[in-house]
């Protein structure tokens, strides 16, 4: 992941990607927040 401070338009590209954490933790903050609905509307419903 090259980022060329010349060239604003590759590191405006390249910003995001690196701000997105990896895929491990969202799947897994993903699954937590599935979890937790159908838990919560276990509880509730």
């Amino acid at each position: 992941n090259e980022v060329r401070l010349e060239d604003s338009a590759t590191l405006t590209l390249s910003a995001p990607a690196q701000a997105v954490p990896d895929t491990g933790s969202t799947a897994a903050l993903l699954g937590a927040g599935v979890a937790a609905l159908a838990f919560a509307r276990r509880r509730l419903g």
